[in-house]
């Protein structure tokens, strides 16, 4: 369907069902669509709106976040998925480890309370500029989960939560890991 030249286009925006209806066109195909015979009678400006419309939505990047007990794999997997994606990873265990050397103490629940409310704030200035973050935090109750979508819904960036689960065998082994590492420093 051609949309017509006379539509008011001064808030133009694409509704959700239009996006799904042409996510497989390409945007160079999408501009050189626009300047085809069938789109002629549209004024130019109305043409910018639209491919503007659609810069805005396909250059947008997205947020991975990790979900997973201690020790499931999350830091492994996000390594992994960094390079498939060509992502930022946003590590809350690897930054108290630059901070605090990873010591528990009295200010560290307090230390990663702010870096998550940082890292969260990145990530969107990061999607937004059409790069993918990944976060790994654990988010390990339903709570956590349902804040973190509700922030990156409120903030329009799109949100996959990859949820790693690892048998009780391979978990209490990643724990034995874990456990002899932080011990020989």
């Amino acid at each position: 369907e051609i949309i017509k030249a006379d539509k008011d286009i001064s808030e133009f925006t694409l509704q959700e069902d239009e996006v799904e209806q042409v996510k497989w066109l390409k945007l160079d195909e999408l501009k050189e669509l626009m300047y085809s015979d069938i789109w002629a009678p549209c004024a130019d400006e109305y043409k910018k709106k639209v491919i503007n419309e659609f810069e805005k939505i396909f250059n947008k990047g997205k947020v991975i976040a990790l979900c997973g007990k201690i020790a499931s794999g999350k830091s492994t997997y996000s390594k992994v998925l960094r390079e498939k994606e060509n992502a930022i990873v946003f590590s809350v265990d690897e930054l108290t480890y630059y901070m605090v050397d990873n010591k528990k103490g009295e200010d560290y629940t307090e230390l990663c309370r702010r870096a998550t409310n940082y890292f969260e704030a990145k990530s969107v200035e990061i999607a937004n500029c059409g790069g993918t973050v990944i976060i790994d935090m654990g988010m390990w109750t339903k709570v956590q989960r349902t804040q973190i979508r509700e922030y990156f819904k409120r903030n329009n960036v799109n949100l996959e939560i990859h949820y790693i689960k690892v048998d009780d065998d391979t978990w209490m082994k990643n724990i034995e890991k874990r456990n002899k590492r932080i011990a020989d420093g």
